[in-house]
């Protein structure tokens, strides 16, 4: 099951940061149901962002995708918060929340993710690509979820 909302649970962007009711209500829903998650795609921050949430045995990707349009100059784009040094975070970055990580992330460049989806496997692939959209688009991150591991590659 692929669950994709506007507003990210997890963003370490600082304008905004990550949205919680969203994250509250997902987990309400998987507590409701009993059935969690196999990827959850956000907007709304114009940055790429690629957290694991580990639940159990189980890997739920949780990407934010949200630098396709509108951040048409580095300005634009939202920066995500430095470490208590000033430094950049480095990737893997256990962040607040229990059992999430940021995985990547990409707060300067725009770009689109490319979802290609098969019996076997959720197989995710984010581009970037310059300001001014003239072509090549460069790989930036992939990652591939098992269906049946529930776990990531």
């Amino acid at each position: 099951m692929v669950v994709a909302v506007h507003h990210p649970p997890y963003s370490l962007d600082r304008p905004h940061g990550g949205s919680p009711d969203i994250g509250i209500a997902l987990d309400r829903a998987i507590t409701t149901t009993g059935r969690f998650p196999d990827a959850v795609f956000s907007g709304h921050v114009h940055s790429y962002q690629r957290f694991t949430r580990t639940a159990g045995t189980r890997h739920i990707p949780y990407v934010v995708a949200g630098a396709g349009g509108y951040a048409n100059t580095e300005k634009l784009m939202h920066k995500l918060q430095t470490s208590p040094d000033n430094e950049k975070i480095r990737t893997p970055f256990q962040t607040l929340a229990e059992g999430v990580t940021l995985e990547s992330y990409n707060d300067t460049q725009p770009g689109f993710l490319r979802v290609t989806v098969d019996k076997e496997a959720l197989a995710c692939e984010y581009f970037v690509v310059p300001f001014d959209g003239n072509p090549p688009a460069e790989p930036f991150d992939a990652f591939t979820l098992h269906w049946k591991k529930h776990m990531l590659a």
